[in-house]
């Protein structure tokens, strides 16, 4: 089953409030840090220690606000294919060789209309997110395709992992907010919520498809450029 949510202005705003306000918090900690870090004359553990989770802290103020989605985002044609080749190579420089990355782009010239900083990001996270679920090695293949649905023409998005799947029991929750089984070591358990606040925000649907025995796949549909099809095949 695709998924499509609804995300209400009230929660934009709320949210870029409350970041906005633990922001000023956070400033008011970095700067006693910093004092008692110049007072103590000599490295103090205890400041740099404040000084890194207040960096953490200002990162989830950020990714919070990615969650709420923006006021307002650019709408220009975008090719997924060429996004897709800039995020293999940006994880493929700090993926262990234990896991191989596979590209088959299928959509040509198709164009999906977008911001093309929020498709990196969604593409990125569902990316990090496959690479995270295989710790043994593994393939993680980015796949494109266009298709056409009852909703019209879509570019089609497949992220790809061999992993050892995601339980049942746990799929329904996977888009919630801080909802993760990896441990805060390991992320936030924002990533995906991003990835489908950008999806909705795109008027487009994803979908997962898990199971143990052959990994997980994240599917993205996004409406096609106008145009699109015919300009693929020509």
């Amino acid at each position: 089953m695709f998924l499509m949510r609804e995300s209400p202005a009230e929660l934009r705003l709320l949210v870029g409030a409350l970041a906005h306000d633990l922001n000023n918090v956070l400033a008011g900690i970095l700067g006693h840090a910093a004092t008692l870090a110049a007072e103590s004359g000599d490295p103090a553990p205890g400041a740099a220690a404040i000084q890194q989770a207040v960096e953490r802290a200002s990162s989830l103020t950020a990714q919070l606000l990615d969650l709420a989605g923006p006021e307002q985002r650019r709408s220009i044609p975008v090719d997924l294919d060429s996004i897709a080749r800039e995020v293999a190579a940006l994880v493929r420089d700090t993926t262990p060789a234990s896991i191989r990355i596979e590209l088959q782009l299928e959509t040509g010239r198709g164009r999906v209309l977008g911001d093309p900083d929020q498709l990196h990001r969604m593409i990125l996270n569902l990316a990090l997110n496959a690479r995270q679920a295989m710790p043994e090695g593994g393939a993680l293949t980015l796949a494109t395709r266009l298709g056409e649905g009852p909703r019209g023409p879509f570019v089609e998005l497949a992220v790809c992992d061999t992993g050892h799947g995601i339980p049942e029991s746990i799929r329904d929750r996977i888009f919630e907010p801080f909802f993760t089984t990896r441990g805060e070591e390991n992320g936030s358990g924002l990533g995906l919520a991003i990835v489908h606040g950008i999806v909705r925000n795109h008027d487009g649907l994803i979908q997962v498809k898990s199971d143990p025995a052959s990994g997980t796949t994240f599917l993205v549909r996004l409406p096609a450029a106008a145009g699109a099809l015919t300009a693929s095949a020509t």
